[in-house]
Order: C-alpha cells, then sequence, then structure tokens
C-alpha cells in the first residue's frame, strides 16, 4: 500500500504509510498554508477526530508541535468538526480520520475557514509545501481549549434547527422507534439527539471504538441488523461510517436503503418545502443515479451534475444557491449552511 494523497484528504495504514514524521509535515504545512490566506501570525484551528485507535496519537503529535491557537473538538462526528469551525470563527480545521476505511487506516481531511474541506487546488499546494517546507515555526504564545461537550451541544442545536420545529413534531408525533448502530464511531451522539424528540432508540456498538463490523455501512456488513429490527419491533436500523458523514438505512423487511434512494428522499423532502421548487437547482455527481434526477424533475426543478467528489459538489452548490446536493454513492446529504455530507442530519431529515 501506499499514501493517499488526493483533494479528498490524506490516509494511509498507520505506523506504514501514515506515520507521526508524515502528520508533523503536513500540520506544518496546514499552518503555513493559512497564514499565507489569512495574514496572521497566529492563526485558530479546530482539531478533532474520529474513534480509531491511532486518532488520540496522531491528535497529540500534531498539538504538541503547531505555533497556532487550538481548539480540541476531541472525538467528534466529521460535520460536527466542520460546523465548529463556523461556530468558533476559526481560520481552519483540522480531522483525523480515513472515514470509511477500517480502523487500522488513518488520515485527515483539511477545512477552510467556512468548515468546507479545502479545494483541489489548494489541497495541491498543501501536498507539495509538506514535502518541501523546511522552516518550522517554533512554538510561542498559543491558547489550547478543550471544546468538546460545548461542541456537541451546539451541534445538536445546529442539526435540530435545520431539520425545523415543524418536522421536530411529526418525528415526535410519529412515535419511531429505530434501531441506531454507529458500530463505535462518533454517531454514537446521535442515539442522545434522538430520544431528546422522542424517538425509542435502540442502540448497539455505542461504545467508542467498539467496531463489530466493516466500518463501511453496506448491504452485507448491516444485515445483521435484521434480526435486531425483528426481536425489538423497530421500524428500521441505521447504521453509519466512522466519521458519521455517512448512512445506511435497512429496512424491516431486510432490504437496504443504499445511498441514492437516501439521497432522493432528502431531495424530495427539501423541495417539498419550497415555495416555489422549480426555482431551485440540486447538485449532484455524475456518479448519481438517475433516482434522484426523477424525484428533482417530478417538482420542476434543475438538476446539475459535477465531477466525482464532495468539494466539487460543495462549491457548485453555494455558486448556485442550491437547498440540497450530494453524492448518490456516499449515503449522506448536504444541506447548508452545512458544507459536507452529514449522516445525522441526513437520517433526522428522513424521518421527518
Amino acid at each position: 500500500m501506499a499514501l493517499v494523497e488526493s483533494f479528498s484528504g490524506i490516509r494511509g495504514v498507520y505506523g506504514e504509510d501514515l506515520t507521526d514524521d508524515i502528520a508533523v509535515k503536513y500540520a506544518h504545512a496546514f499552518c503555513s498554508l493559512l497564514r499565507k490566506k489569512t495574514g496572521k501570525s497566529n492563526p485558530t484551528i479546530v482539531i478533532g477526530m474520529d474513534t480509531r485507535p491511532s486518532g488520540a496519537k496522531l491528535r497529540d503529535t500534531i498539538i504538541g508541535i503547531l505555533d497556532c491557537n487550538i481548539i480540541d473538538a476531541g472525538i467528534m462526528p466529521t460535520p460536527a468538526i466542520e460546523f465548529a469551525v463556523r461556530y468558533f470563527d476559526a481560520d481552519g480545521g483540522i480531522i483525523i480520520t480515513a472515514s470509511h476505511n477500517e480502523p487500522y487506516w488513518n488520515g485527515f481531511k483539511f477545512l477552510g475557514s467556512d468548515g468546507a474541506v479545502l479545494n483541489e487546488k489548494e489541497m495541491n499546494e498543501l501536498i507539495h509545501t509538506s514535502k518541501t517546507l523546511k522552516d518550522f515555526h517554533k512554538i510561542q504564545d498559543r491558547k489550547i481549549l478543550e471544546r468538546s461537550s460545548e461542541i456537541t451541544k451546539k451541534y445538536a442545536e445546529f442539526v435540530l434547527r435545520l431539520v425545523g420545529k415543524q418536522d421536530i413534531e411529526k418525528i415526535k408525533n410519529s412515535k419511531q422507534k429505530i434501531v441506531l448502530d454507529p458500530n463505535g464511531g462518533t454517531a454514537a451522539i446521535a442515539k442522545k439527539i434522538l430520544e431528546e424528540i422522542c424517538v425509542d432508540v435502540v442502540g448497539v456498538n455505542t461504545q467508542y471504538g467498539d467496531f463489530n463490523r466493516a466500518i463501511e455501512p453496506n448491504g452485507d456488513s448491516l444485515i445483521y441488523l435484521k434480526n435486531l429490527i425483528d426481536e425489538n419491533k423497530a421500524d428500521f436500523a441505521a447504521g453509519f461510517d466512522c466519521d458519521a458523514d455517512r448512512v445506511e438505512i435497512l429496512l424491516d423487511n431486510g432490504q437496504l436503503l443504499s445511498g441514492n434512494y437516501i439521497l432522493a428522499l432528502v431531495v424530495y423532502e427539501k423541495l417539498s418545502e419550497c415555495s416555489n421548487p422549480r426555482k431551485e437547482t440540486v447538485v449532484v455527481n455524475d456518479a448519481t443515479s438517475n433516482v434522484v434526477r426523477d424525484v428533482v424533475e417530478k417538482f420542476g426543478a434543475r438538476i446539475k451534475e459535477v465531477e466525482v467528489g464532495e468539494t466539487n459538489v460543495v462549491q457548485e452548490m453555494y455558486r448556485l444557491n442550491s437547498i440540497v446536493g450530494g453524492e448518490g454513492s456516499s449515503s449522506g446529504a448536504i444541506m447548508p449552511p452545512s458544507k459536507c455530507r452529514d449522516g445525522i442530519l441526513t437520517l433526522l431529515t428522513i424521518m421527518s
């Protein structure tokens, strides 16, 4: 294997392809990039991670060497870390995650001041700088603030506000019962959010780092949840990846509601809420199923396809002022002001 370096982020097997030395170089390169963008000698960044065993070591390594102000988010879903960058008005962020890869992998997503992952041009510059930067800033005056509890609370308020009071009441009145399987990942915080709005939640694998299936949620990894649905007389099961930007839903008949159908349902819900959906544009990547296009055309709205890559979808969404978008294969919708896939927000939207 080899270290994966692309506009989607940096990933590799920890201790082999991805080492602490590589992490240090990327962290310094990222701070250098932020100094150049902001003109600040001491920028502020949010650092958070998923639940992989190597996450704490990488976080401690990065925090130990960075000459900048740091807001430590601790273990947190990717969309919550992106939210935190905006909430604290930070200059950028680093998410320590390898998303849907197995636990022995790890990596980084680098965020700009808007909470979105860096665009392709910025990532190319970051990759180049990590290999050539030799002048590391020495640590001087800086602040390190631990804000995990505050981020958890404010992120929960954020997603519930996006779903809206009317739809929250729908969820409360529907008396839904679901099986929630974060598989030891950061989506474990969804249990409390759901219970706050009167959802009956049967949690499995909710202990951080308790990996009992493949990290990627799909038909094979989630099929065992059918028994739990039956045993608990639940309506369906929701399975997440490690950093909670993806969710898959297993129905009570054992059928998987895969990413394209999940995105189609969210698009249907968001366009249904519009007073004039014909004025709206939905942005997807060019690998998304036509089931999403069918929903968009039903409402008379427009659909815009871009190349594969979350950053491509996000950039086009904000250029066109789109209310919803996503990548059908990635099982999570993007709903502004969020700037990434959000599995928890997606689940709540479908439940409404």
